[in-house]
């Protein structure tokens, strides 16, 4: 059967995971549904750190669906792994926005403008001036303090994207 034989080859080592860092928003998808902790996200007070070690990567592309971002790719093309080596082969870091009240971390500063431009894409045109009023206080302060500043439910605004 030619199926087997293709996935035989297809097994052989010619997969290689390649992340686009100018894509990547560090958002932390990609490590929440990777089956053997390959793909890491760390977020502290000082950055958002997302890690790859090819050697623990299964090559299922379960990060890659999980990107909005389009960030990752699984490239049929040699890429040596060696066993032993434990360290990350890739690893992209950013810089993260704190809250204005508060001062705990949000998210990466590339992760909360992506969050603007989608609500700016996708928001029903009616409610879209008040949307992109709040957004700016929105996007500086923890779900915490939103709430407690803003007076705001999280569901005030439903925002559907498109093909969802």
């Amino acid at each position: 059967m030619s199926v087997g034989k293709d996935f035989k080859e297809f097994l052989v080592g010619e997969l290689k995971l390649i992340i686009d860092p100018e894509k990547c928003i560090v958002c932390g998808s990609c490590a929440a549904v990777c089956p053997t902790s390959a793909t890491t996200f760390m977020i502290d007070s000082e950055k958002a750190l997302i890690k790859h070690s090819e050697n623990r990567c299964l090559f299922c592309g379960r990060c890659v669906d999980a990107c909005q971002m389009d960030a990752r790719v699984l490239n049929r093309e040699f890429n040596p792994v060696y066993v032993g080596d434990l360290e990350p082969s890739q690893a992209i870091e950013l810089t993260v926005v704190h809250c204005r009240r508060c001062g705990k971390v949000i998210a990466s500063k590339k992760h909360v403008i992506h969050v603007g431009e989608l609500i700016k894409e996708n928001i029903d045109e009616s409610i879209k001036d008040y949307v992109i009023r709040d957004y700016a206080l929105y996007s500086q302060l923890c779900p915490e303090c939103r709430r407690k500043e803003l007076g705001l439910i999280p569901s005030k605004y439903l925002v559907i994207t498109r093909g969802s």
